[in-house]
This record gives structure tokens, C-alpha cells and sequence, in this order.
């Protein structure tokens, strides 16, 4: 016989004990795995405790009752808190059985869906000597031809390291993308990628405040017209930034991010877009939020407020600048994560936003929870928020240790997600275009890789075969 205190120390709230409804999930969870995957002979589950009462040497100061008592009263009223629903449902279901909503679903995407893989292996850096070696060259397009020939793959930042163009540089990358024309890739060109080590950026702009210089949007789309120019007549699909909502970007550089973003659009589509008939768009960081407790208004609200992408005040001239700026909507997506109003833990506290970040017990972790049906809300969001807009899905991937190459966890991440794409394609009429599994190898993206690396030598992954079947019968037929 297993048993549970469900006490909570903090929170008192007899609507939404947050915090013991987690403690108890995390008990019967474990409970639970002790059972299945141990094989340890559990009988039977009892939850500490029915009401609020005396603690012993704690006395009335603390409340770890599935009934809220109010101790003020003649009659002392008692009430079911939230915990108490939350554990009648696990003994009315006896566990945690598969939600229907999370069965695979059958069906094929439309006949022009673009497959592709995001990666950050293919990269024009400044330094000349990148391409002295031949290998390096063979090794971007030769050695995983057999991957890359799926159609769409996703191209890599292009980097400028001083204020004058490199055309060597410059033509490096049309010879690349012409080597992946000949090889049945369709590229998509992303202008700039955030990382938290460079700032991406040239150096004279580096060195003087980065994105809070105002000549930095200017300068973007000068860059961008030259890439334009010089690589429009191969590249039909534009990511101008990636990722410029990103945690580590402040309001103040994302508001310079949109504007440069915008100005980059509207110079593709003034100068461009009629002779070389190409689309463009930024993409953006969308990892769902979900609030801890749906029932609680308290818990919605800040859920609401993540996900709403919302932007930094611009004036007339700006609104008027980004208002409609894009082609298409473009989305990196890797996990979710709950959220709450309350504090428990000021780690994972975020002050700015006034949320609590939490995680379910029940969901598979490697680092960051693995919650399929949360790219099913994502897109979801973007088709009640933008309409019948084109969708694509960047960025979709996940961490695992980079020595496994039988990845099982990759291999049931990719088929849960893409699976998941399929119900907002086919059940709720998003209108889903393309699907970027996220990453090539292990080289740039150590543990995200269908390819591994052992010294010389490239190792296939178990995730590729399966990824590749997914492309072949388009979906789940």
C-alpha cells in the first residue's frame, strides 16, 4: 500500500491547489511506474490526507486536506478543493489512460507539402579557409546526399563579418545552393540566426549597441538586398530572422528586429518579387503554453498572455511598416510547458512575465518535456489568430544523447509531431504547407542530429530511416 501527502505549505487556494495537485500527480505517477516498469506488487493508493486538520507538530499550519476547512466558522465548512476532482478522476479512470485526442491519427498531407530538414551544418563563415579543405565542401552535400535530396531543406544563416560585401564569400553560397538545385533540394536562405554567443551581426554594428542602433534595421535590409541580388534567382523561399522572439531578446531589440524585418520584406517586395516570384516571411519561436490549471482564470490568463506574440508599442509610421509584412507564417516549435499565477519556486519563477513555470509529471523528458499535442494547439493558435495563412513548421526536433544512434526517443518524437501536424492539417483545416524536422547532424547541434559524428566519421541514425518513410508515404496513409 503506497500513500501520498498532498500537503501544501504556501498555497492555500481552495479553487486551484496547484501545487498539490502536482505533488499527488507526481506520487500516483511514480506509483504507477513502480507497478508497470518495476514490476513491484502495489495493492493500493491512499492520498494523506481526506480534510484539513491537525498536524501534530505542525498544528493548523498547514493545510494538506483534499477538503478545504475553514476554521473561522461555527459549522467549520468544508469544500472539495481542486485536488480533490484531480484525484477523483485518476480513481475513475485508474491511472492515466491515453486521452483520445492523443491517438495516432491516419491520413496523407496535400500533394505539394514540403519535407525538409533545418540545420546549421551548411555555413558560409568569413574565414577563407573553410572551403581550402575540399571535405568540408563533400562533406555539406556529398556525404548526406542520400538525406539532403529529401525535398526542402532548410539552408543556414548567411554571416557578413565588416560593412563591405565578401563576394568570394558571396559567391561560395550561390555555388552551394546550385550544388543542392542539382541535387533536388529545394533551399530555404535564412538572413540571420540569434544565437546567445555572437550577436550575427557585422562588426562595425557589433560593437555599437548591436540591434538598439537605429542604422541596424537600415543596414539588415541593405544585406538583404544584396543576398536578394545575388541569390533570388535560386531561392524562392526567405527567412529575413530567426527566432527574434526568443527569452534572451529584450522588447527594445525586438522591436528593432520587426522593424528590420519589415524593411526587408517590403525591399523583396518592391524590387524583387515580380521578376523573381519568391515569398518571404520571419519565423518565429512557438512553443505552446499551457495553463497548470485549465479551470483556473488565474492560470488562463498568463497561459493567454505567453502565447500571444504580443509586440512592443510601435508608433503610427512603424504600425504602418510591419502591418501585413509577410508571406507566409514560419514557426520553430520543440515542447511545451505549463504555467501558473503563482510562486512556488523562484528558479523557475519568471518575474518579468509574473508566471511559474511547472511541468507535468507524466510527460517524457529529455531535457525539455516531450508534449506532442502541444504543436496541434500551436498551429491551432496561428489559424485563429492569422486565418487561412500558409503555415510552416522551421524547426522541430529534439535532444538526445548524441552516442545513441539507435535514438528511439527521436524516432517517437518525430512520429508523434508529424502526427500531430497531420491532425491540424486534415481535422482542423490549418492550412500546413511544410514540415522541417530539426537537425541535420550532430556537428552544429550536438544531441538534435538524424547524422552522428564519430571523429571522420558520419553515423545514420535510427530516426532517419523513420523519417524518411514518414516523407515517402506523405504522412500516415
Amino acid at each position: 500500500m503506497a500513500t501520498g501527502d498532498v500537503g501544501s505549505d504556501s498555497y492555500h487556494n481552495i479553487h486551484a491547489d496547484i501545487r498539490a495537485i502536482r505533488q499527488l500527480g507526481r506520487f500516483i505517477a511514480e506509483t504507477l511506474k513502480s507497478i508497470v516498469v518495476d514490476g513491484v506488487n502495489v495493492i493500493g493508493y491512499t492520498a494523506w490526507s481526506l480534510m484539513d486538520g491537525f498536524e501534530w507538530h505542525r498544528e493548523y499550519g498547514i493545510r494538506r486536506g483534499l477538503y478545504y476547512v475553514d476554521f473561522n466558522t461555527p459549522d467549520m465548512k468544508r469544500e472539495p478543493k481542486t485536488s480533490a476532482t484531480f484525484y477523483r478522476n485518476v480513481i475513475q479512470k485508474n491511472g492515466f489512460p491515453e486521452l483520445p485526442e492523443n491517438r495516432p491519427a491516419q491520413g496523407v498531407f496535400p500533394c505539394d507539402f514540403a519535407w525538409g530538414v533545418s540545420a546549421n551544418s551548411i555555413q558560409v563563415e568569413t574565414a577563407p579557409t573553410q572551403f581550402a579543405d575540399p571535405n568540408v565542401y563533400l562533406w555539406n552535400i556529398s556525404n548526406n546526399g542520400e538525406l539532403i535530396k529529401l525535398q526542402g531543406f532548410s539552408s543556414p544563416p548567411l554571416h557578413r563579418a565588416t560593412h563591405c560585401a565578401d563576394y568570394a564569400t558571396v559567391r561560395q553560397q550561390v555555388d552551394e545552393i546550385r550544388q543542392l538545385l542539382l541535387a533536388n533540394v529545394t533551399p530555404v536562405v535564412t538572413l540571420w540566426h540569434h544565437t546567445r554567443q555572437r550577436s550575427g551581426l557585422p562588426a562595425p554594428l557589433d560593437t555599437t549597441n548591436r540591434w538598439l542602433n537605429r542604422k541596424t534595421p537600415e543596414a539588415f535590409a541593405n544585406y538583404a538586398r544584396l543576398c536578394y541580388r545575388e541569390l533570388g534567382e535560386n531561392v524562392k523561399v526567405w527567412i529575413t530572422l530567426n527566432e527574434p522572439n526568443d527569452e534572451m531578446v529584450s522588447y527594445q531589440e525586438g522591436h528593432q528586429m520587426l522593424r528590420a524585418h519589415a524593411l526587408a520584406w517590403h525591399v523583396y517586395d518592391r524590387e524583387f518579387r515580380r521578376t523573381q516570384g519568391g515569398k518571404v516571411s520571419l519565423a518565429l519561436h512557438m512553443d505552446w503554453v499551457e495553463p497548470a490549471f485549465s479551470f483556473s482564470r488565474e492560470d488562463v490568463e498568463p497561459a493567454k498572455r505567453l502565447n500571444s506574440l504580443e509586440l512592443p508599442v510601435f508608433n503610427e509610421e512603424d504600425r504602418k511598416l510591419v502591418k501585413g509584412a509577410y508571406d507566409f507564417f514560419a514557426m520553430s516549435h520543440f515542447s511545451s510547458k505549463l504555467v501558473t499565477h503563482a510562486k512556488e519556486d523562484s528558479y523557475t519563477y519568471t518575474a518579468m512575465l509574473e508566471v511559474q513555470h511547472m511541468i507535468d509529471t507524466t510527460w517524457i523528458m529529455s531535457p525539455r518535456p516531450v508534449v506532442p499535442w502541444g504543436l496541434r494547439k500551436a498551429l491551432n493558435w496561428v489559424k485563429q489568430h492569422y486565418s487561412d495563412v500558409p503555415v510552416y513548421v522551421m524547426a522541430n526536433g529534439v535532444q538526445e544523447d548524441p552516442a545513441r544512434f539507435k535514438d528511439s526517443l527521436r524516432v517517437y518524437y518525430l512520429y508523434s509531431y508529424v502526427n500531430e501536424a497531420l491532425k491540424a492539417y486534415s481535422l482542423d483545416g490549418v492550412n500546413l504547407k511544410g514540415y522541417f524536422a530539426y537537425a541535420l547532424n550532430d556537428q552544429r547541434d550536438p544531441g538534435f542530429g538524424l547524422y552522428g559524428q564519430v571523429h571522420e566519421e558520419v553515423i545514420v541514425k535510427a530516426s532517419l530511416s523513420n523519417y524518411r518513410n514518414i516523407i515517402q508515404h506523405n504522412g500516415f496513409p
